[in-house]
């Protein structure tokens, strides 16, 4: 199983969590939903796409799943570039924690100064 199919479960339920919310315009990787714009990171070529984005008072929210990797620096540069970009669009970064990892959420977040609230999930 890839990483991209073990976080369908938990986006789902994000994304349900989202709903509730009141966000709008909600983008997701998974079925039912239109996926979220992609970006290229032009050093390595690499594709970066959010797990959810919403707006929620004309303001762009990007969601996050965060599950323990082996290659934490994908995922900082991937955390980073989405708080850039919310800011940027006076939106947020929400990392939902799945049970057993929200210490390896909050770890990446603390030690890299990325600017993002972590949910519970």
């Amino acid at each position: 199983m890839t990483v991209a199919e073990e976080k369908i479960p938990f986006i789902e339920k994000a994304v349900e969590w989202v709903e509730k919310k009141g966000y709008s315009n909600i983008k997701a990787a998974v079925e039912g939903y239109e996926d979220p714009k992609s970006f290229t990171q032009s050093s390595t070529n690499d594709s970066i796409a959010p797990d959810i984005t919403a707006v929620s008072m004309g303001r762009k929210c990007y969601f996050e799943i965060a599950l323990k990797s082996s290659d934490k620096r994908q995922v900082i540069n991937k955390w980073k570039l989405l708080s850039h970009l919310s800011s940027a669009k006076q939106g947020r970064l929400f990392i939902f924690a799945p049970h057993g990892h929200k210490a390896f959420a909050k770890r990446l977040i603390e030690t890299n100064q990325i600017p993002a609230e972590i949910l519970p999930l």
